[in-house]
């Protein structure tokens, strides 16, 4: 996004990649607020959210510092749709990890630990309002996922110290590292090369074609 060409959308839709080093796909899905999808946008939102966590060991959730305590700004109604259908749809058996990433942050006005500490409550208080298969009716969210938290300086005013912090998140990718964000994936339980096309068609059709969700095809 550049002011000098006007502030638009820059990712539509969901686009992949693939890291040979390391043997990750990843999936970079469109911001949740654009204004170029107008009133229809929240289907896809839905739809896109969900279709990342039912495919991903690790869940990666951009957001703003100063947005923090806001319902809408911090995405708590997607969020609380995609627990809801994940649970419906997928029956998840194994944990997931969602690291929250938020950006802007400023260690000389914003509390890590405290922010922290307000998230984690607010997602137990949307885990309570979501509607549950009866076997999953006393599960907490640490039950489902693993919780972390990842901050990085503004870009523009530490630029030096964004990039250092960006440089720390991309080594936790790397096997060999202390914090390697993927420990937790369950390696038995992975689709074949070969296969995974089918694969993410299944779950993609299987999201698209519930009544609850509402969605529409876009792409």
């Amino acid at each position: 996004m550049s002011d000098d060409q006007g502030r638009g959308q820059t990712t539509k839709g969901i686009w992949s990649s693939l890291c040979l080093k390391n043997k990750i796909l990843i999936l970079d899905c469109e911001g949740t607020d654009s204004k170029e999808r107008g009133d229809d946008r929240h289907k896809f939102e839905n739809c896109s959210s969900l279709f990342g966590l039912a495919m991903a060991d690790l869940l990666l959730v951009n957001m703003w510092t100063v947005d923090i305590g806001r319902y809408t700004a911090s995405n708590y109604g997607v969020l609380k749709t995609v627990f809801e259908m994940n649970l419906k749809l997928f029956q998840q058996e194994c944990a997931k990890k969602i690291l929250f990433v938020l950006r802007d942050f400023n260690p000389k006005s914003d509390n890590k630990e405290k922010i922290q500490e307000l998230i984690l409550n607010d997602v137990y208080n949307i885990w309570k309002e979501v509607q549950k298969p009866e076997k999953y009716k006393d599960y907490t969210p640490d039950k489902f996922f693993e919780f972390e938290f990842f901050t990085i300086p503004h870009y523009f005013y530490n630029n030096d110290g964004f990039n250092e912090q960006v440089a720390v998140l991309r080594n936790r990718f790397e096997k060999d590292t202390e914090n390697y964000l993927l420990i937790h994936s369950n390696q038995e339980k992975n689709v074949l090369a070969q296969d995974l096309n089918i694969y993410c068609s299944k779950i993609w059709n299987t999201i698209l074609t519930d009544k609850d969700l509402n969605i529409v095809y876009f792409l």
